[in-house]
């Protein structure tokens, strides 16, 4: 019995303690989202393009294009910032609008999580590599309702 409570005690810990401990080390593990990623299936398409700038942040463009219009374009940075490494998108190319910031709660060599995954209703973003794509997974509040998306991104470039 005591062994299964310390058990259940760190793998409560584990999980509470979801944050990035290195940042540099985050960011050079985001590695693998660099080149152009798209997902095209029945008129929608999600493309996404990331480059490393020199100062090791990530920058990245989102596109969601349905029936060749392009309805939303979000760009995207990832940087250190008070110890954290944030994810940063905006709206908009002369005027910009800020559209959310999550924190980097996971990275390794083919996850990257912003945000909290666990709860139930919480915003995150999730990149997944697997061999020649990657699962890109979102929530969302769009509304005042809860949004999921999930896309098998190709590589492109």
């Amino acid at each position: 019995m005591k062994k299964t409570f310390w058990f259940l005690l760190a793998v409560l810990i584990l999980v509470s303690c979801n944050t990035v401990k290195n940042p540099g080390r985050a960011l050079q593990r985001m590695g693998f989202l660099e080149g152009e990623w798209k997902f095209s299936d029945q008129g929608v398409v999600v493309i996404e393009k990331w480059s490393r700038e020199t100062s090791g942040n990530m920058k990245g463009v989102s596109l969601l294009i349905v029936n060749g219009d392009t309805l939303f374009m979000e760009n995207i940075m990832v940087s250190e910032a008070n110890g954290q490494v944030v994810y940063k998108s905006t709206m908009g190319k002369y005027v910009q609008e800020e559209l959310k910031s999550l924190v980097m709660s996971r990275c390794n060599k083919s996850t990257v999580v912003f945000g909290n995954r666990n709860l139930l209703n919480s915003t995150y973003i999730y990149y997944k590599r697997k061999k020649d794509h990657v699962i890109l997974e979102m929530r969302d509040t769009v509304d005042n309702r809860i949004e999921q998306d999930r896309y098998t991104l190709e590589r492109i470039k």
